[in-house]
């Protein structure tokens, strides 16, 4: 939020849409107590001898000081935010040709669903692009991609075309909500035949800030990497992080099956452009991501 990527509700809805989070994270601090949460932020950023990784937001302390303590006191920065209506396709333009370059789960469902709308569709099927990945190229007009942590805006740089990055799911066959980014100078048109295209498989998309990594994988990386860094730091067990996340703060799964499913060479590329767009310290993945040899440490003779 403080960086104005998304409202409040899209950042919650996202996440318990595509993240299955039981509550929204904002929606959960407001249920806590703001003033509570701060000051475990904090306390947590004083015990890691203040750690950048750690430091609390600025937006944090600016509710404790306005009295914004969310359910405790009945005031509510986030609640009082009116939510958008949803975003529609506006032209009813086809999908003639949808090339499919490499693979991803997602591209798959789309490409079943958009064969059902368009029965006349062209598909191709052709190897990732080398340094774009897996993509999907909609009528020679713009690429859609799942976001690694570039921005739209870079994309379309690379490619010469309008793009569009969609958000990360756990499983998009049952999303019912995702947010999506666009490349600075897309078109209203390929705009709009972007969301119908996406309303094939998704009931309802919504543009956000073209920012790295938009909103579900951003978190669900950041919290990979924490829970990898904490067990490689002999805190705990893989194990004990995932009963702790079902058990203890009510995840629908362990954080190490989002590695999974997420897959461990996408998380550690969102995060690498992460700690390379935004903030290097906080971002930065484990050295056990990186799946690179590691030199052997100098000895004194």
């Amino acid at each position: 939020m403080e960086e104005h990527v998304a409202r409040a509700a899209q950042i919650d809805r996202a996440l318990k849409a595509g993240g299955r989070f039981r509550m929204g994270p904002l929606e959960l601090t407001d249920f806590i107590g703001q003033d509570i949460n701060y000051q475990v932020s904090r306390q947590i950023w004083q015990d890691m001898q203040y750690d950048p990784r750690y430091t609390p937001g600025h937006l944090q302390r600016s509710l404790v000081d306005a009295g914004l303590l969310g359910k405790k006191n009945g005031r509510s920065y986030f609640a009082a935010e009116e939510t958008a209506p949803p975003v529609t396709a506006a032209n009813n333009a086809d999908v003639e040709t949808l090339r499919v370059y490499g693979e991803h789960p997602f591209f798959t469902l789309l490409q079943q669903r958009a064969a059902l709308q368009w029965p006349q569709l062209r598909v191709e099927q052709r190897p990732a692009l080398p340094g774009l990945g897996a993509a999907v190229r909609i009528n020679d007009a713009f690429t859609v991609s799942i976001t690694d942590g570039r921005t739209a805006s870079q994309l379309a740089e690379q490619t010469a075309a309008d793009a569009f990055v969609v958000d990360v799911a756990l499983n998009y066959a049952d999303t019912t909500y995702l947010v999506a980014a666009h490349s600075r100078h897309a078109s209203a048109a390929n705009k709009a035949l972007f969301l119908r295209l996406l309303h094939t498989a998704i009931p309802q998309v919504e543009f956000i800030k073209d920012s790295p990594a938009l909103i579900v994988a951003r978190v669900l990386s950041s919290l990979i990497n924490e829970s990898v860094i904490m067990v490689e730091s002999g805190v705990c067990s893989r194990e004990d992080i995932d009963v702790a996340a079902v058990a203890g703060v009510n995840y629908a799964g362990g954080i190490f099956d989002w590695l999974g499913k997420l897959g461990e060479k996408n998380v550690r590329t969102t995060l690498s452009n992460l700690a390379q767009l935004l903030h290097a310290a906080r971002y930065a993945p484990h050295y056990t991501l990186l799946h690179a040899a590691q030199p052997a440490l100098t000895t004194t003779p």
